[in-house]
């Protein structure tokens, strides 16, 4: 393994964790997040979730820097395993991250929902009356 390339690839990996939690979490990127999910859905979806960008964010990088962390025949084979090592670093530098800077947000990726409640089926004006005449009995 080249450790140039390896370091090359750290180093990527923080800047896509950053990139990628700052396009995904931080304040400054509200309004282009709310411009994303008003555009597309599935834009919207990508754009509010730092894992998913950060595979868009590691392939620009990977096809800028070119690292190749292993070394076969295959080259793009190399550039393939170096963006999923580039995706996988960043995934733990974004949760390093997160613990740091976003620490009321949760354990997960999405904000905590309070749980809802099943919603009561509409009152049947006959039932009542059935249910009267029973206990009469």
């Amino acid at each position: 393994m080249d450790v140039q390339a390896f370091l090359t690839a750290v180093i990527l990996a923080i800047a896509v964790a950053a990139v990628s939690m700052t396009i995904g979490r931080a304040k400054v990127s509200e309004g282009f997040r709310s411009w994303a999910d008003n555009k597309s859905a599935w834009l919207g979806k990508l754009v509010n979730c730092p894992y998913c960008i950060s595979h868009w964010i590691a392939f620009v990088a990977v096809a800028w820097y070119r690292p190749r962390v292993i070394s076969s025949s295959f080259i793009i084979f190399d550039w393939i395993v170096s963006l999923f090592l580039i995706v996988a670093l960043a995934s733990l530098a974004s949760g390093v991250i997160k613990m740091a800077s976003f620490p009321d947000k949760g354990n997960g990726s999405q904000p905590e929902r309070e749980p809802r409640r099943p919603e009561r089926p509409p009152v049947d004006e006959e039932r009542p009356l059935r249910n009267r005449a029973r206990a009469e009995v």
